[in-house]
């Protein structure tokens, strides 16, 4: 969606653009002054993305979908502030794999959540 808006201005953009110069400099375009207010009917306003509770309960559906290794070790690094050696000892894994099974899953949320 973040690259969207900006793909669509410059379509439209170009799009008239190339219908002025066609037509030389005798063109005339209608406006419907109405044309504003539809678009706030086509896309209502979101839920406010600062509400801290809805973005809670947003990052808590989330972790749920994660596969159980990474949702077990990001929950155990972020909410119970363990370090990478704690985790990989109580989940008899390789450090490496906590390291990984953690980005993963921040990557994961991050894009879960957006």
């Amino acid at each position: 969606m973040d690259k969207f808006r900006p793909w669509l201005y410059v379509l439209a953009k170009n799009h008239c653009l190339m219908r002025l110069r066609k037509a030389g400099q005798n063109f005339t375009v209608s406006f419907d002054p109405g044309f504003m207010y539809s678009l706030e009917l086509m896309h209502p306003e979101e839920e406010d993305p600062n509400d801290q509770e809805i973005t809670l309960k947003r990052l808590e559906n989330c972790i749920e979908r994660l596969p159980d290794q990474q949702k077990d070790c990001v929950r155990m690094f972020y909410f119970e502030d363990r370090s990478y050696k704690d985790i990989a000892e109580g989940m008899s894994l390789d450090l490496s794999i906590v390291r990984s099974h953690i980005q993963n899953g921040r990557r994961n949320l991050k894009n879960c959540v957006a």
